[in-house]
């Protein structure tokens, strides 16, 4: 099978994340203050990253929102960036949508963070300062360790790390895509279940699974997908659940649920947690919150797996460009 730009960048995802730099940049500790309140902006995975951080940064005590690009642009939603930091994302750099976001709320923000992969960006010329990674930019058109690493970024510049991310790093990859394909691909649908900040993660997973293997995916808050979404279970169903380490058991009652109602299932959790289905565990060493990222990989394996059993070309999409740049 020939090897796909995905399946060369999900394998230098580890790679990517420790090349994030070790120390916060002095333009972007110049005007950080991980205390004052946080927006952050972005389109597609970008604003999924967005909004697991923001959850993630609540979890910590923090004041965090996440909007996506276009809510600031056609709506009012730019009220939201008054006095707060805003961090943008935007792989490429060109996201219209993003772009005119940031200079929408640039004068009522209370700084702009940039974070892309291209040097001499739209987006990083409109904000205060910006991170440019080119090391981790992707020629497929799906994001993936991209989007890892600025999520590790990120986290980084809230909570210097006291772990090894060398060694969290070891082996995760590989046992991630060991996951991914013991998963079935043939199945008629796929719902991805998160709480917390795993909820916006489920939703980014579920974007893979469209955007690289056409399939019909869904990510659902845990709880939530008692109120309806569960009427659509049935035995060509896969379930996938994030577990939140603050809701594992209550979780795995809704997974179990699923389960007896036929679906297949399978699990992303922290080391401890029972096993329930095909399940992967990872170090409890990836503390809050860097473990956002922990699952990510794990998603983006299946969606390539899946594209390939489905004979489909992961690095090409239909109706889908590397960056969306609109005329104006």
């Amino acid at each position: 099978m020939t090897t796909t730009y995905m399946e060369t960048e999900i394998l230098g995802t580890e790679r990517s994340v420790l090349s994030v730099p070790a120390h916060v940049p002095s333009d972007i500790q110049d005007t950080l203050d991980a205390g004052a309140p946080w927006l952050f902006v972005g389109s597609g995975s970008s604003f999924h990253l967005g909004s697991a951080l923001a959850a993630a940064l609540t979890d910590l005590g923090l004041d965090a929102q996440a909007v996506p690009s276009a809510e600031i642009v056609f709506h009012n939603a730019g009220q939201a960036a008054r006095g707060r930091q805003v961090v943008a994302i935007s792989r490429s750099g060109t996201t219209t949508e993003t772009v005119e976001a940031v200079r929408t709320v640039a004068s009522s923000a209370r700084a702009v963070h940039a974070i892309t992969t291209v040097e001499g960006s739209p987006l990083a010329a409109a904000a205060s300062a910006s991170t440019v990674m080119p090391s981790v930019d992707e020629r497929s058109v799906v994001q993936t360790r991209s989007v890892v690493a600025a999520g590790w970024l990120v986290a980084s510049w809230i909570q210097t790390p006291g772990l090894d991310a060398a060694s969290l790093w070891d082996g995760h990859t590989a046992a991630s895509r060991a996951w991914a394909h013991e998963l079935p691909t043939d199945v008629r649908r796929v719902h991805l279940l998160g709480d917390g900040r795993f909820w916006p993660v489920a939703r980014e997973g579920a974007l893979k699974l469209k955007e690289s293997a056409l399939m019909d995916a869904e990510g659902f808050e845990t709880f939530e997908h008692r109120h309806g979404p569960r009427s659509l279970v049935s035995e060509d169903t896969l379930v996938i659940g994030m577990l939140h380490p603050d809701t594992t058991e209550p979780a795995l009652e809704v997974l179990r649920e699923l389960e007896g109602f036929g679906a297949k299932v399978a699990t992303l959790a922290t080391e401890g947690v029972p096993p329930l289905g095909v399940s992967l565990r990872w170090p409890q060493g990836w503390s809050l919150p860097f473990d956002v990222t922990a699952p990510m990989t794990a998603l983006q394996a299946y969606a390539l797996h899946a594209a390939q059993a489905r004979g489909l070309n992961p690095d090409a999409p239909r109706h889908l460009a590397y960056s969306v740049v609109l005329d104006q």
